[in-house]
């Protein structure tokens, strides 16, 4: 005799309404959209640095001598995402290689420019940078890039342009903080002019933006947050720099302010230098809080006469040894220190000081290495 339980009846069909309530609920999980390199391993070359990855870059300094054309870069990339060319395949990286990355989704593809520098050997002592060449940046402003034959493991200088775009007050390349220009000592020149930041420059409390120039990389996420520390100033460098060389004129704007309050009968001053210093994992690049103070500095050369010019006036400033410390032909060898060029149209742009207008044409820039 068949015996039904009410109770247990109510229960279990109460568990599967719940069931099919729970079932309906469960979607399937949405095809990642990222496409991103998020680390690259390296096999086949000497690598001086970690290599360092962009939006759409990945770049890797070689050691001086290493043959970069069987190269093997494994990666790991976005959940589900795929590369082509396949990772762990050998290419040569005489050239750029251009990867892309397609998201798991297999709709988001994003391609990645991927180079291994090397600094050829030099036939001559000296590095010179003449700012013949440019490209336009987020199609607006313009960036100084650096010919290979000049020999440095940086592609371009960086600037404070990308900085001052957020302020909203540039319409065209000669509205920026740092341009070209064509009345070159030789040819065209760079310019940099301390610019009005505008009603955005004064919310931050940052009324001016000086015209900078450097070897190294502007970090876009700490602009806003900490500006001093989005300067990355460096590059690898292995050899011993002796001095920096080279033409400028410069004009001093009409007036002078600290912050936004305007100070009678102040001149504003420019800022040329270079430094050699020892990379660490404490100090992995200097920045524009301590480029002139840090105790990893090695050899510093500062132009101390920066007075206004309207003539093409010559320089050389010599290196000097910095906090008792000399280079490490081993360490040198082996990629440990950085080098950075650092020119500022207002010597105190660090602390919003300076006069909107002062203006600084560099031109012909010579670093003189140790033989």
């Amino acid at each position: 005799m068949k015996v039904t339980n009410p109770v247990f009846t109510k229960i279990f069909f109460s568990l599967a309404i719940l069931s099919l309530a729970f079932s309906s609920c469960i979607r399937k999980e949405a095809a990642n959209k990222e496409a991103d390199i998020l680390k690259v391993e390296v096999e086949g070359v000497k690598l001086i640095r970690d290599p360092q990855i962009t939006n759409n870059e990945v770049t890797m300094h070689a050691q001086a001598g290493e043959k970069v054309t069987s190269v093997i870069l494994r990666f790991t990339l976005s959940k589900g995402a795929t590369i082509s060319p396949e990772s762990g395949k050998p290419q040569d990286f005489t050239k750029p290689v251009i990867y892309t990355v397609t998201a798991e989704d297999k709709k988001t593809e994003k391609k990645y420019a991927i180079s291994i520098l090397q600094a050829p050997k030099k036939e001559d002592k000296s590095y010179t940078f003449s700012f013949e060449n440019i490209r336009l940046q987020e199609g607006i402003f313009q960036v100084f890039q650096i010919p290979a034959e000049v020999g440095v493991l940086s592609k371009e200088w960086a600037t404070s342009n990308l900085g001052y775009a957020l302020s909203g007050q540039a319409k065209k390349p000669e509205d920026f903080p740092v341009s070209q220009c064509n009345n070159g000592y030789k040819g065209k020149c760079a310019q940099l002019t301390t610019r009005d930041t505008g009603e955005a420059g004064k919310m931050f409390n940052a009324p001016i933006a000086a015209g900078s120039l450097f070897l190294g990389e502007l970090d876009p996420g700490l602009i806003a947050v900490t500006p001093l520390k989005a300067t990355k100033f460096g590059i690898p460098f292995q050899e011993v720099p002796t001095k920096l060389a080279g033409y400028y004129k410069y004009t001093a704007g009409a007036k002078y302010q600290e912050g936004s309050k305007f100070v009678e009968g102040k001149k504003d001053h420019f800022d040329l230098y270079a430094v050699l210093y020892e990379v660490s994992k404490e100090t992995p690049n200097l920045d524009g809080s301590n480029s002139l103070n840090s105790k990893s500095i090695v050899l510093l050369a500062r132009l101390e006469n920066t007075k206004e010019t309207g003539e093409w006036t010559a320089f050389e400033i010599p290196f000097k040894p910095m906090n008792g410390k000399q280079v490490d032909p081993k360490k040198l060898k082996e990629g440990g220190y950085n080098l950075s060029i650092v020119a500022s149209s207002s010597l105190g742009a660090a602390k919003y000081m300076g006069a909107v207008g002062s203006t600084l044409l560099l031109d012909e820039l010579q670093l003189f290495i140790k033989e």
